[in-house]
């Protein structure tokens, strides 16, 4: 009976490893965004679906580890966000000089979700791999240069 109760408990152990495991994606990569279907899925929520022509290329570079997800937006200074939920600041470009921005990144099983609190709203950015691509989806305000 010993043996049977081993067993499960190390099978036990063995299924919550893989749930936990299972909660972070990982998102390292170059990314670079792709205008037809953002404008196809903005356009599909009611926003903006005009063409971005000339608009350039815009690549996110990411690393991650356990504990953080660092993004580069090319010319920008990396952004790193604590994936453990707690606060993570940083200082981002404003209209009027630079500011300090505050984030919080948690995990919600796959999808990584990052709340932003401005003066105008929070804004919430979800990243999810669908496919192989990168897809983040945005809702409340969103600033530029806040």
């Amino acid at each position: 009976m010993k043996h049977v109760t081993l067993l499960l408990c190390v099978a036990m152990v063995g299924i919550c490893a893989a749930v936990d495991g299972a909660q972070a994606t990982n998102f390292a990569g170059v990314w670079t965004i792709d205008w037809t279907k953002t404008d196809a899925a903005n356009a599909a929520l009611g926003g903006p679906g005009e063409p971005h022509e000339g608009n350039g290329t815009i690549t996110l570079t990411v690393t991650q580890d356990a504990k953080t997800l660092t993004v580069k937006e090319g010319i920008h200074a990396p952004r790193t966000y604590n994936l453990d939920g707690s606060e993570s600041t940083f200082v981002v470009p404003g209209t009027d000089g630079q500011k300090t921005q505050v984030a919080n990144a948690s995990w919600d099983g796959a999808r990584l979700k990052i709340v932003i609190p401005r003066p105008s709203g929070t804004t919430t950015n979800v990243w999810t791999l669908e496919h192989g691509d990168l897809q983040i989806t945005t809702t409340g305000p969103t600033v530029k240069g806040v």
